[in-house]
């Protein structure tokens, strides 16, 4: 969805480099979640799911208050 959403709003001569720039900073997101998740797991596997949980119903609401 995101690379469709993406490529309407940029010109076809900019494509390209908007396509990379989308790519790029979700790559580095997953990474960064990966590594920290990975980080705070040592500390008995309780902080991920919690911050995981009560952050995911405020993106769900949200998407749907940006996406409608």
């Amino acid at each position: 969805m995101g690379k469709a959403w993406i490529s309407n709003l940029v010109p076809d001569r900019q494509q390209g480099t908007a396509q990379g720039l989308y790519q790029g900073a979700t790559g580095s997101a997953i990474l960064l979640a990966g590594a920290w998740a990975g980080l705070a797991w040592r500390s008995g596997g309780q902080v991920p799911p919690l911050i995981s949980g009560s952050t995911a119903p405020a993106v769900a609401a949200l998407s749907l208050r940006t996406f409608r």
